[in-house]
């Protein structure tokens, strides 16, 4: 499972000219030349000459040494130029001068987006250290944490974030997903159903409630849940393909079937749609249409064990017993470990023997 959250808009570029200040002639001079500098480092980088700009900054940074928006800027230039690992070390270096909790958030979110998540965790960690009450950190916290396997320390921290803030939607959903990790469906549904009740709500969340009723096995809920997630987001394909599903729990096949035609129409990529599409089908005892919803499934995943014991069963259904028994062997091959297949394929030659 991918974790969900929310990240801030970065300004890659938020260039601040160096402020005036005046006490000597001797500063008058070196305030000269570096604000002299500064705007043609300005210039540079609305030109779009990133290095030039990169040589300007840190001519300034030399007369101003650790100089946080100096810092700043040559980190957006080096950003620009795709050097990412040296602007994360101007921006880091930025975010220690200042000890400026906006600073040390845009560092955990771009080591987030470089894919380095433990010295994103840190980042963010050093943010909600210096400010407890700054409830988007902690929540990047706790997600990082989730996002790593710690999911005992993730949870630990959306409790802290729920007991300041009970009506937090993300923290409730982010609980939900690392409950359904857990196999915790009841949990998973009460976080779900929290993260719903908070207004205004993203269409994420009705559809994580969805999947949770779903992997509870609670199908009358699930469907429930599904039409009200689709009343608001008619076109909301993931939510429609789990009411087919409830629906074919529920003994209805074709509503099954017709909801999973809607779905394939649009997500024609999807293999499981087709596969479940078919199982509909031959639910219905409609063959051909059951065939061509396998053939779709097995051209887009080949290797997938249950396509093949689906085409077994449409194979046995209608007397090609060949055809079943070359499909269940095609399906143990592919998972040695799928008991459906070898439980058919022992069917078939009991049949065989029988006759």
């Amino acid at each position: 499972m991918k974790f969900t959250h929310v990240c801030q808009a970065l300004l890659l570029c938020h260039i601040l000219l160096l402020p005036a200040v005046v006490e000597t002639d001797a500063a008058q001079e070196k305030n000269t030349g570096i604000a002299q500098s500064w705007r043609a480092g300005d210039e540079a980088f609305e030109a779009g000459d990133w290095a030039k700009a990169l040589g300007y900054y840190r001519g300034c940074l030399d007369l101003a040494p650790s100089h946080a928006n100096l810092l700043n800027n040559i980190g957006a230039c080096l950003v620009k130029m795709g050097r990412m690992d040296e602007a994360l070390v101007s921006f880091r270096a930025q975010a220690e001068v200042t000890q400026d909790t906006r600073w040390w958030k845009r560092l955990g979110h771009l080591f987030w987006l470089d894919g380095k998540k433990e010295e994103a965790l840190e980042a963010f960690q050093r943010a909600s250290e210096m400010n407890p009450k700054d409830g988007a950190a902690a929540f990047n916290v706790a997600c990082l944490h989730a996002g790593l396997g710690r999911l005992d320390a993730a949870e630990e921290g959306l409790q802290k974030i729920l007991a300041a803030d009970p009506e937090n939607a993300r923290a409730h959903d982010l609980r939900g997903q690392i409950c359904e990790l857990k196999g915790d469906w009841a949990g998973a549904i009460r976080s779900y159903r929290a993260a719903c009740g908070v207004v205004p709500v993203p269409r994420s969340y009705g559809k994580h409630l969805v999947r949770a009723l779903a992997g509870a096995g609670r199908w009358e809920e699930d469907l429930q849940q599904a039409q009200e997630v689709l009343d608001a987001d008619p076109d909301h394909t993931e939510v429609r393909y789990y009411k087919a599903i409830a629906l074919f729990k529920l003994d209805e096949p074709q509503g099954a079937a017709d909801e999973l035609v809607l779905v394939t129409r649009e997500m024609p990529d999807r293999a499981e749609y087709w596969n479940n599409l078919a199982v509909s089908y031959l639910a219905l005892e409609k063959w051909e249409e059951a065939q061509y919803a396998l053939g779709r499934a097995r051209f887009l995943a080949p290797a997938n064990a249950f396509v093949y014991n689906n085409l077994g069963v449409l194979a046995a259904r209608t007397h090609r017993w060949d055809e079943a028994r070359e499909s269940w062997q095609e399906a143990a091959r592919i998972d040695p470990h799928f008991e459906l297949a070898t439980e058919n394929l022992k069917a078939l030659d009991e049949i065989s023997i029988s006759e």
